[in-house]
């Protein structure tokens, strides 16, 4: 219930959009936790979709899976074509006993879930789904009208709902693309004119060495632009004598009155280079928490960090040179900051990327699930992305979010997740609107057995595909704009350690670097 609170509910896109919950809930413990008072769970209608017994069984019976592609077929209803036949898999626990325990499973439990939801007055439908999924659809459709505009009659009309849609536009957190690299196009451009943008900004990336040898490849081009800054335009931030992050010249001006009392920050030499120290006199976290978020007030307060952007979560600021380490062995923090603030103050944010491949004849890697992100994502939406993917919480190891991310985003069984392994790291810093954005993703690999095909579990993915390796590099060769910016580093990261890339490949020694330039503090000195 927790998890599903978390995905929906007080986000700015709820609010905006609303949500479906597809098989939730699963009992009635779940239904009765759904309605308490404090959750913001209640549906404004339950849509349940009825087929008979026997055609129910008859589908799950002879349902087959291609596992190249995860695409479901039937001998009746959904044919495959004659070159698909050879990789078709059948589910092994897919027999008749099973399927009329799940459905006897399923009845009581449905039963018990409806009578709590109609003694809630939740208004309920139950549509016949034994035909044309476009006359379902339609009743559907209809239901689920009547019902808005009964809700939007009692919200006051339309005129009601465009002030409330006007309020939590105005109040909405920027877009967290805003503290990393920017989309190369958005979800709506054509391909021709997005390309046509992207081969202009191929062009703005070449150096003139480049341009005299022609050689500015897309890969090297790829990992180029998710390093670009100055490092004059930034100056190290520090507790006590620890580097922690970067500020801005321009942030660092807003700072310079706060600097001149010497309590809340003050200018100090960092190996011959001017710095900015936090909480200089304050002795412990709990102290110097305190000083800086009285710092970070005055500075939403002042308009130099947006107040719409506050949090109110507070995150952990650590020794660059220490990276992170979570859990119960955590790298001590110096001190917490508002996490609306991190990005002013440069300091590095964590996550993790999970490559998930199949082997060829030779048990070596062939093949790559690559995810497609959900059209709903506020950030990078319809984009390109690993298997597996997401921010590093301060509370676990980064081996702890793998496991919990490969369960919720790609429903791995424990034994394909117990056998993940650590990869490295990628890393790269980016010049944003708001400072240096300074990205760290822990990589790990995992061998996908043949046949089996990555389900997701959060609503993140919009589909997995299976895609030859060569290929994959190909289309960011070619097609970077299908690519999340980061996710294009680690998947070259990948190819670079398992061979389909040759240090011969234009840029090879360039990208090698810059696959870790995020981790490197001499470049900024």
């Amino acid at each position: 219930m927790q998890l599903v609170e978390e995905c929906v509910s007080g986000s700015w896109d709820f609010n905006q959009n609303g949500w479906v919950l597809d098989g939730f809930p699963r009992s009635h413990v779940q239904a009765c936790e759904m309605l308490q008072e404090g959750h913001d769970l209640r549906p404004d209608c339950v849509i349940v979709l009825e087929r008979p017994d026997e055609l129910i069984k008859e589908f799950s019976l002879g349902r087959m899976t291609d596992s190249a592609t995860g695409q479901i077929f039937h001998p009746t209803y959904a044919p495959p074509p004659e070159q698909v036949q050879p990789r078709l898999v059948w589910r092994l626990d897919d027999t008749p006993e099973a399927i009329s325990t799940r459905i006897k499973d399923y009845k009581t439990s449905v039963e018990s879930i409806l009578k709590e939801l109609s003694e809630r007055d939740i208004p309920i439908r139950t549509f016949d789904n034994a035909r044309s999924e476009l006359e379902t659809f339609q009743e559907i459709a209809d239901f689920v009208e009547d019902i808005g505009r009964e809700k939007l009659e009692k919200m006051g009309g339309k005129a009601a709902l465009h002030r409330m849609l006007e309020s939590e536009s105005a109040t909405a957190p920027p877009p967290d693309e805003a503290t990393d690299v920017e989309v190369i196009c958005d979800p709506d451009d054509e391909t021709g004119a997005c390309m046509i943008r992207w081969e202009e900004e191929k062009e703005s990336l070449a150096t003139e060495e480049d341009m005299k040898e022609d050689v500015l490849g897309g890969l090297q081009a790829a990992v180029r632009r998710c390093n670009i800054y100055d490092p004059q335009d930034f100056v190290p931030v520090l507790v006590e004598r620890s580097q922690v992050g970067f500020v801005s010249k321009v942030f660092l001006d807003e700072l310079l009155p706060h600097s001149a009392l010497g309590r809340a920050c003050d200018l100090t030499d960092y190996n011959g280079r001017t710095a900015v120290r936090l909480a200089p006199g304050a002795e412990g976290p709990k102290a110097r928490t305190e000083i800086v978020a009285a710092l970070v007030e005055e500075l939403i307060r002042d308009g130099v960090i947006p107040e719409k952007a506050v949090r109110e979560e507070l995150q952990d600021v650590r020794p660059m040179t220490s990276g992170f380490r979570g859990g119960k062995d955590a790298t001590p923090a110096l001190l917490r900051m508002e996490r609306a603030a991190m990005i002013y103050f440069g300091v590095p944010s964590f996550g993790i990327h999970v490559n998930g491949w199949v082997a060829g004849e030779d048990g070596r890697p062939s093949h790559i699930w690559i995810g497609k992100r959900s059209m709903s994502k506020a950030t990078y939406p319809g984009l390109l992305d690993q298997m597996v993917a997401g921010g590093q919480p301060a509370d676990i190891t980064f081996m702890e979010n793998v496991q919990k991310e490969c369960e919720e985003e790609a429903s791995l069984p424990p034994e394909v997740v117990s056998s993940i392994r650590p990869a490295g790291l990628v890393s790269y810093r980016y010049k944003t609107r708001k400072g240096l954005s300074t990205k760290v993703l822990a990589t790990f690999d995992v061998q996908v057995p043949q046949g089996m095909t990555p389900i997701n579990g959060d609503g993140e993915v919009e589909e997995f595909s299976l895609m030859p390796i060569e290929d994959a590099i190909e289309s960011i060769r070619s097609y970077l704009p299908l690519w999340k910016p980061n996710s294009a580093l680690v998947m070259i990261d990948f190819a670079m350690r398992h061979g389909f890339l040759s240090p011969d490949e234009p840029g090879f020694s360039e990208m090698a670097h810059l696959l870790r330039a995020g981790v490197s503090i001499d470049s900024l000195r």
